[in-house]
This record gives C-alpha cells, sequence and structure tokens, in this order.
C-alpha cells in the first residue's frame, strides 16, 4: 500500500472511524491495489491483517491515532472486533 493511497482513503472518511471502514472505501478507490494485496497474502484476513498493521506503522505520516477498538461488520458482513482510529 502507498501512504498517499492511505491519505486518499483517510480523507473520505469521518473524523473517527474504524479499520473496516478503511477497508471498505480502500477497496471502492484502489480496486488494483487491493486485489494485488490479497495476492500477496493468499487469504482474506491476513490481507486486511496488513492493512491494518499498515496504518498503525504509518499513523504518524497519516495523522492518525488509535482510539481503541470498536466492533463493527467486515466486508462480509461479519461482527469482528477491529482497531479504531482518529484524525489529529
Amino acid at each position: 500500500m502507498r501512504t498517499e493511497d492511505c491519505i486518499n482513503v483517510i480523507k473520505k472518511l469521518s473524523d473517527v472511524f474504524d479499520s473496516h471502514e478503511f477497508i471498505k472505501w480502500f477497496i471502492w478507490k484502489y480496486p488494483t491495489e487491493y486485489a494485488v494485496i490479497l495476492i500477496k497474502h493468499n487469504n482474506v484476513t491476513r490481507a486486511h491483517a496488513s492493512m491494518a498493521r499498515f496504518l498503525k506503522s504509518k499513523a504518524k505520516k497519516l495523522n492518525i491515532i488509535q482510539d481503541g477498538t470498536t466492533t463493527s461488520k467486515d466486508i462480509f458482513g461479519n461482527e469482528v472486533e477491529n482497531a479504531c482510529w482518529r484524525k489529529e
């Protein structure tokens, strides 16, 4: 994932968002890049975990901070705990 792409997605999100919201917007905005991530990890769960780790590792550059966890629906509609983020 490119930091610039993540910044573009984060701009579309509310001031507080979770990893699932980020991933859903990323898929919509950058489907080809998302496909590359899926192929690299060969598993949706591992791919999404990698994307969430990227947010955490680049949080300062992305001007976000992790603000605990929340439960929300993943792309399959399952309620799953994930990271909550806040824009700085």
